[in-house]
């Protein structure tokens, strides 16, 4: 059992760019289409009206609601070690609405030694969670923003010394 939680990291079935360019290339075609079908000229009220209802269509934003797992970090005696969570979906992709998550065992497992620095810790989670983005058996994205911000400030060894 974990003695203590430490951070979640999500990965997601596509990079944040790509998502965007493919959201932009689609707004237009659909703009294009409906001004095309229906014969009318876009005004500046109806293009708001169909680009909101084309967003929550679209399954947007890309933060949170394409996510297709996240590794929780946690701290079991001397170890740091990820948890797997990922989405019961064989197929990834911007549709799903219905996933439902589930562990799915230990990503990795990082022991930290006595003689290890904070930055040595930090930068060995770092390194793990790349490896395990580049192992695991579907191409992810994870979102490391957050991490790599928090994570170079964060006293790794008391965290590790804490009972």
């Amino acid at each position: 059992m974990p003695e203590k939680y430490l951070f979640d990291v999500a990965f997601y079935w596509c990079a944040e760019e790509a998502f965007y360019r493919e959201y932009d290339k689609r707004l237009a075609e659909h703009l294009a289409d409906f001004e095309r079908t229906t014969g009318y000229p876009l005004t500046e009220n109806l293009r708001m009206s169909l680009t909101d209802s084309f967003w929550k269509n679209y399954i947007a934003p890309w933060t949170f609601n394409q996510a297709v797992g996240w590794v929780r970090l946690y701290k079991l005696g001397s170890q740091i070690r990820g948890e797997l969570w990922y989405m019961n979906a064989k197929r990834a992709g911007r549709q799903l609405t219905k996933k439902h998550f589930s562990s799915q065992g230990k990503a990795f497992e990082l022991h930290v030694y006595p003689e290890d620095t904070s930055e040595v810790i930090y930068k060995a989670v770092l390194a793990d969670l790349q490896s395990f983005a580049k192992a695991f058996r579907r191409k992810v994205v994870l979102d490391l923003e957050a991490f790599e911000q928090l994570g170079p400030y964060v006293n790794w060894r008391v965290l590790m010394n804490d009972a």
